[in-house]
């Protein structure tokens, strides 16, 4: 399959060319939402949790039948959202900042608990 031929580094160039591809969209305007995947990019950058999560995401956009990887998707989404909610937790003891309030907006979205 393809994800299996790809490197590390490639994996790397691929993310920072899709975050870049993000960024340029969301410049035209500044009241434009930014979306939940550049917030993500933004949070955890180094995740290994979120290169799973975007895989399995692409995957089964490819293949909308697979259960066995819808069962993975949403195994790669839970962790996400777990690597998010440590994330907001350690952010919160520095104080608010833009990261803080990303991670709150995901949370909400996903109907997470949080304080």
């Amino acid at each position: 399959m393809f994800y299996q031929n790809i490197t590390e580094e490639s994996f790397w160039k691929m993310l920072y060319m899709y975050i870049l591809q993000l960024t340029f969209n969301f410049i035209q305007a500044d009241f434009v939402k930014e979306s939940m995947a550049k917030k993500l990019a933004s949070l955890l950058t180094d995740d290994p949790a979120l290169r799973e999560y975007v895989k399995y995401r692409k995957l089964l956009r490819q293949h909308p039948g697979d259960q066995m990887l819808k069962t993975s998707y949403e195994v790669a989404l839970t962790n996400v959202q777990l690597a998010v909610s440590r994330k907001h937790t350690d952010l919160k003891k520095t104080g608010p900042s833009t990261h803080v309030q990303y991670a709150e907006e995901l949370m909400q979205y996903w109907g997470m608990y949080y304080f």
